[in-house]
């Protein structure tokens, strides 16, 4: 049998067995990340959520003292009467609303009554 003839058997085989095995890539490129035929939206456990802000309203009687000794004591804190005070849980924060002529001042207090936050909003 001619060699050349075998080779040439051998090559043809060769070359359609790979299309035998080869896979396609369906994966498609949108904005640089992969998207394929087969994504799906993605099912988190209800625990695997992060936690959400949870708001008390408490009233002057419900803070505790130290809080309350710092509201009554510094005078950027005047007026705070007039709004309500919430607890956050997640943080043990108080977070304490003072409205002034140019907005709201927005305060965070810890249990100890020392001030961690301070944001403002304008009207």
């Amino acid at each position: 049998m001619n060699p050349a003839i075998v080779v040439l058997a051998a090559l043809i085989c060769s070359c359609g067995g790979a299309n035998v095995f080869a896979q396609s890539d369906s994966t498609r490129y949108i904005n640089g990340l992969p998207v394929s035929e087969d994504d799906t939206v993605q099912q988190f456990p209800r625990n695997d959520l992060g936690p959400s802000n949870k708001l008390i309203p408490l009233t002057a009687k419900q803070l505790p003292p130290s809080v309350l000794e710092a509201l009554e004591e510094k005078a950027q804190y005047q007026g705070w009467q007039d709004s309500t005070v919430y607890f956050e849980k997640n943080t043990g924060l108080y977070i304490v609303p003072v409205k002034y002529e140019e907005g709201v001042k927005i305060f965070g207090l810890n249990e100890n009554g020392k001030p961690v936050t301070f944001s403002e909003v304008s009207p």
